[in-house]
């Protein structure tokens, strides 16, 4: 079954596709018989594709353009990549997917009407890679981008036609295969589908749809959706969407309200738009052939730009002029070469670690990530990053053209047959991305390129990683200047390939705040400056904007990149910098292993050992008397302003945590804990919790309040001591010590006493430990490596410059950690961030590492697990006499605690 949620996207899609041809579309025996099977009897959800039609479409040079922007939706429904589009739409003439009821539940089903023999058909299917056969002769489905399995699936073959089907359904299927089909597919008929609303669809919808179709009783006022489109000899296309359910009227609302909201968007649905309503159905008829001819006000209506002017009383809260100093404008001469743009960024633009690809130190290459992926297991997929210096006002952010590239030579890359890189002619995904910061010293354009290697190669062993880096350099520059004043509705200018645009968006505390967008493929823009009206720049700054990409089959791709400016002034012109030329700059790398690389960091060899912690560890060492006097001494000469400490208990043993209580200022009432580097060190890599539990607190009215009192609901099961929002306070929490060196309680004071002083505060810290651990062997740290331990298998999934990710295989048991030494076998600092399980009773661990680590054993704990509890006690001021808490209402009979 295709992704539902696509199939949702494209029920509106399919409203959009055109198809007026003349040719002969005739649906054969087996195109009747896929359409009986997909729309009767057991499919709760399903969805049946004319491909034959869809094909002649778009081999007609009139809706050749058209019916190619839609057809990555269309073949979406069927799980079709674009790259087995042609094979798809050469060997199969119609095409169903959907689910069907079953005594255990709904199973997909799938089915395919042939041009050709049957068999050939499937042997298409086969290589493809869209199914496979299992042992026992049945077929499991493939997804080709997550390579998800569904199945098993019974095949039954009739002439031309392949269905797949579940097994517990097949011999009833096979019955109706048998007999004449009760529906004949019309020769212009172009899809239909449908879909039972509750259960079946509300896992699959959106969220956002999912909220609006509660809010209207969607799911009460409809039992199901479904939808046909098709053409007639004219030319004519017609889509329907029915609503069959006891409250069609509850769905007309919600359709009025939606289609009424926007002028443009209510004068298309008034003219292309047809509503009938019955006692059970509601009918929305749309003129496909009436909506294209309206494309211009369909893209007002999905654009961010209202291209109307701002009110003319905001115009009078603009502020005096701010301008510009002219140290701070950079200058673009007309002409540049690749070493004199990167100049343009400063100094230092924050490239991060890497390697540095030329005398610049304006590129850079770095490892970013070496993981094991679940879609191809076998292989070993890399993340590299390359990284370049920009102008601090750069924008490419409405580039069309490829800012970088990056090509690897060696070693060969594995194009897995499913997932994200099997869509790549070169295997790899990449990405581009601007960071917006640094602007006072320039900005940072990132690529990213993702590939996989050979299966079994372990990318750890690699002679290395040899590849080029290119950036497309501006090398060509020119400047235009754009009217744009009071009251700032939308200015634009048009090139040979497309146009840019500036519109006002709004006015706020005196600060004019402008849009700036495209359509085309426009210049690239290297810079946006205002100017007033003595053509003097004012101060402007740029922030990321609204980016929508909307794909209308009839009319191309919205992609309204809206990058925001806020400007200091009243401006009178939009100067753009353009990029008229560039030129590749392109620089060789070679990468070699291990990833990540480097030992400049790591720990001196005559430090103490990164032990860890047990009883022993903790008793003899970090209690140790001369260990405490030092964290005490530290503890004492840090303390702050307007902090009180809190005082031992009698008796109380010595602590490894300090606590004080904030008395004034902003943050008065926090309670503070903090512990040294090697109190946080112990506690790091064992990833041993603390827990903090408040016993009682004491104000200056009399009141005390203890752990039982917190609880306390009145006979509308509300707390009674909660925080002002209804919610409970927390009075026993955990906090981690080796994630940082502090820990801050807040929100624990009742609302109705935030205002009454604090006079006294008693709590208490515990932890547990046991007595000892045990490790595996120590291994090379790969994807390719695995460590034995306690009955259990582990193996590391992901390695990245600070971060660690190791899988557990045949065991779920607590006290599992992992320990690291890099390559001189020295420990290397870390820290267990994150335990992950899963229902398979297997579990993850993430850990954050300080420095790069090529080794790695587990360990766990063993033996009997002791605890260790430290009281404390604040004492802000001479106590009062504690008087009863506020009496609590009596509660109502078996209430039920709200979440």
């Amino acid at each position: 079954m295709p992704d539902l949620k696509n199939v949702i996207l494209c029920l509106s899609v399919l409203l959009l596709v055109g198809c007026a041809s003349g040719r002969d579309t005739t649906p054969s025996n087996a195109d009747h018989r896929l359409l009986t099977l997909a729309t009767d009897g057991e499919p709760t959800a399903t969805v049946a594709l004319n491909l034959r039609l869809l094909k002649t479409a778009s081999a007609d040079p009139t809706w050749k353009d058209a019916v190619e922007s839609a057809e990555q939706h269309l073949l979406k429904l069927g799980t079709i990549p674009p790259r087995h589009r042609a094979l798809v739409l050469d060997t199969f003439s119609s095409f169903a997917a959907g689910l069907m009821e079953t005594p255990g539940g709904t199973v997909p089903f799938r089915m395919f009407a042939s041009h050709g023999p049957e068999d050939a058909a499937l042997e298409v299917l086969q290589t493809a890679r869209l199914i496979e056969a299992t042992k026992e002769g049945d077929y499991v489905l493939i997804d080709p981008e997550t390579c998800q399995r569904q199945g098993p699936l019974r095949l039954l073959k009739t002439k031309q036609l392949l269905a797949f089907v579940p097994p517990a359904l097949a011999a009833d299927v096979s019955a109706r295969l048998a007999r004449e089909p009760s529906q004949k597919m019309d020769p212009l008929f172009i899809a239909q589908a449908g879909v039972e609303v509750g259960p079946v669809l509300e896992p699959f919808v959106p969220g956002l749809l999912m909220l609006a179709i509660q809010q209207f009783q969607a799911t009460d006022a409809a039992r199901r959706i479904s939808f046909a489109a098709r053409a007639d000899a004219s030319g004519a296309i017609r889509a329907d969407v029915e609503f069959i359910g006891p409250h069609p009227e509850r769905i007309q609302a919600l359709w009025e309200r939606v289609t009424t909201s926007e002028s443009a968007l209510r004068t298309v649905v008034a003219s292309s738009t047809k509503l009938q309503a019955s006692k059970d159905v509601l009918r929305i008829t749309f003129d496909v052939n009436s909506l294209r001819e309206q494309s211009t006000m369909l893209r007002r209506a999905f654009s961010p730009f209202s291209d109307e002017p701002l009110p003319s009383e905001s115009l009078e809260d603009l502020r005096e002029d701010d301008l510009l100093s002219p140290e701070d404008t950079v200058s673009y001469p007309e002409t540049l070469t690749p070493e004199s743009f990167l100049a343009l960024s400063g100094d230092d633009c924050g490239l991060g670690k890497g390697q540095d690809l030329d005398e610049t130190q304006k590129l850079r290459l770095a490892f970013t990530s070496l993981r094991a992926s679940f879609i191809t297991p076998e292989s070993d997929h890399l993340q590299l990053t390359a990284r370049v210096c920009q102008p601090r006002d750069y924008v490419p952010v409405l580039a069309r053209r490829k800012l970088m590239e990056l090509r690897i030579q060696q070693p060969e890359l594995h194009r897995p047959l499913c997932g994200p890189l099997a869509a790549s002619p070169d295997g790899m995904k990449v990405g581009e991305d601007l960071s917006g910061q640094n602007t006072s010293r320039g900005q940072v354009a990132s690529h990213h390129a993702q590939f996989a290697l050979k299966p079994g190669v372990d990318a750890q062993t690699l002679p290395a990683i040899s590849g080029s880096v290119t950036v497309h350099v501006p090398t060509r520059i020119r400047s235009i200047r754009i009217p744009f004043a009071a009251p700032f509705a939308r200015a634009e200018q048009t090139f040979p390939d497309g146009k840019l645009f500036v519109e006002g968006l709004r006015i706020h505390l005196g600060t004019l705040t402008f849009q700036l967008g495209s359509e085309g493929t426009p210049p690239t823009v290297l810079a946006v400056r205002a100017l007033n009206a003595e053509g003097k720049y004012l101060r402007s700054e740029a922030r990321p904007g609204l980016t929508m990409v909307l794909s209308l089959p009839l009319f191309g791709v919205l992609s309204p990149d809206a990058p925001l400016f806020t400007v200091e002034g009243r401006p009178a012109q939009i100067e753009l910098v353009l990029v008229d030329a560039t030129t590749p700059y392109t620089r060789p790398f070679t990468l070699t292993p291990p990833f990540p690389a480097g030992n400049a960091t790591a720990r001196d060899a005559k430090e103490l050992p990164l032990a860890l912690i047990d009883q022993s560890l903790f008793e003899q060492h970090l209690m140790s008397p001369e260990s405490v006097a030092k964290r005490t001494a530290s503890f004492n000469g840090a303390v702050k302003k307007d902090a009180l400490p809190a005082a031992l208990p009698p008796n109380a043993p010595a602590s490894p945590f300090h606590a004080w209580l904030m008395t004034d200022g902003v943050f008065r009432g926090d309670v503070e804990f903090s512990w040294p580097d090697d109190v946080q060190e112990a506690f790091a890599q064992a990833e041993t919790p603390v827990t903090l539990e408040l016993l009682e607190a004491d104000f200056a009215d009399g009141t005390r309040l203890r752990a039982a009192d917190i609880e306390a609901v009145d006979e509308d099961d509300r707390y009674v001591w909660n925080n002002g929002y209804g919610r409970q306070l927390k009075w026993n929490t955990t906090f981690s010590p080796g994630r940082s060196q502090s820990f801050t309680l807040r929100d624990y004071i009742p609302h109705q006493l935030e205002r009454v002083p604090l006079t006294r505060l008693k709590g208490q810290l515990s932890f547990a430990l046991h007595e000892k651990w045990v490790a595996s062997s120590p291994t090379a740290l790969s994807l390719h490596t695995e460590a034995l331990l306690a009955g259990g298998r582990f193996k590391v999934e992901l390695i990245e410059p600070g971060r660690i990710r190791i899988q557990s295989h045949g065991t779920d048991q607590e006290g599992f950690s992992a320990v690291f030494d890099d390559a001189e076998n020295r420990p290397v600092a870390s820290v267990l961030t994150k335990r992950t399980d899963f229902d398979d009773a297997t579990f993850m661990l993430d850990f954050e590492t300080r420095q790069p680590a090529h080794r790695w054993r587990m360990i766990q704990s063993q033996g009997a697990s002791k605890t260790y509890a430290y009281p404390f006690e604040i004492v802000a001021q001479a106590p009062v006499p504690p008087t009863a808490p506020k009496s609590v209402p009596a509660r109502k009979a078996n209430p039920t605690r709200k979440k």
